[in-house]
């Protein structure tokens, strides 16, 4: 079992730290129709998907490197760029 398998259990672990939220129709037409609108940007597709939960869950801060979250707008990026 490689590293990428035991963090997903870990993740997937009753009593873990991390939250999984669960994707179902409604929020794959949601990121659907975000992708859709971004028009020249370039979020894939789960990006938009990830922006659309976070939003839901209220979460405006987040780590990451990827430029798409910060041209989306909307959110608080660290580090700091």
């Amino acid at each position: 079992m490689g590293p990428g398998i035991a963090f997903v259990e870990e993740v997937l672990a009753k009593g873990s730290k991390y939250i999984v939220v669960e994707q179902n129709r409604a929020a794959f037409r949601r990121g659907l129709k975000r992708y859709i609108a971004q028009g020249n940007r370039t979020a894939s597709l789960v990006d938009c998907m990830l922006m659309d939960a976070l939003e839901a869950q209220e979460v405006s801060d987040i780590l990451t490197f990827d430029k798409d979250f910060r041209d989306a707008g909307g959110f608080r990026i660290h580090p700091a760029s």
